[in-house]
Formats: C-alpha cells, sequence, structure tokens
C-alpha cells in the first residue's frame, strides 16, 4: 500500500511540474461575449437601435467561416477561437448565419462611416 502512495505522489508531482511548462492555448481569457456584446444581439433581435459592436466575435467569425452543407468544422472554429461544442443549436443553422451576418455588415459599416467622413 505505501508503494503505490508513493507511486502515486511522485506521479501528481511530475505531473503538475509538467504541466506548468504547457504552453497556454487561449491567449484571449475572456469567454463568451461581453455585456456591450449580448445587449447589442438582445436589442437587435427585437428591433430595437443598439451601438454596433467594436469588433466582430471569435464565434460570428467561426459561423461564416468555418460552417460548410450546415456542419460546423470544429478544428475551424477552435482556430478562431470559439468552441463550437459549447452550442446547444446548431451554429450552422440559417438564424445564426443571417445573425452574424447582420453583425458582420454593421461592424464593417463603421469602417465606412469613418472613411467616407
Amino acid at each position: 500500500m505505501e508503494k503505490y502512495l508513493l507511486f502515486a505522489a511522485v506521479a501528481t508531482i511530475i505531473a503538475q511540474t509538467q504541466a506548468r511548462n504547457t504552453p497556454v492555448l487561449i491567449e484571449n481569457p475572456k469567454l463568451g461575449p461581453t455585456y456591450n456584446e449580448l445587449l447589442f444581439i438582445l436589442q437587435s433581435r427585437h428591433g430595437m437601435a443598439g451601438m454596433q459592436p467594436k469588433h466582430l466575435t471569435p464565434c460570428a467569425r467561426a459561423i461564416l467561416g468555418c460552417c460548410n452543407n450546415k456542419a460546423m468544422n470544429d478544428t475551424c472554429s477552435e482556430n478562431l477561437k470559439c468552441g463550437a461544442h459549447f452550442f446547444d443549436d446548431n451554429p450552422c443553422e440559417d438564424k445564426f448565419i443571417i445573425d452574424a451576418l447582420e453583425a458582420a455588415k454593421l461592424f464593417y459599416e463603421q469602417f465606412n462611416a469613418v472613411a467616407s467622413a
């Protein structure tokens, strides 16, 4: 019994030492949309004018770039920092694609407004 306990303790120490040197895969610690992004989504769904998003969310980019035949490419989505396995619904359904297109349109229109001003 003491051998197994010693083995478990050594294995735990080795695992902790190795995990410390593992590179961080997620560079942006922010998980999910911000309050302002959620507010914009809710307001736009209910037909209210909201402020345009300051940036296009990783999941909107993934929906626009990683959907193929109504299926999300998980590797593509993860590379864009959006974990597709967290969706309850299929993110490649038309309603999500339309929302992502609308967000992209509003996002890029803010640059057109600045350029023409």
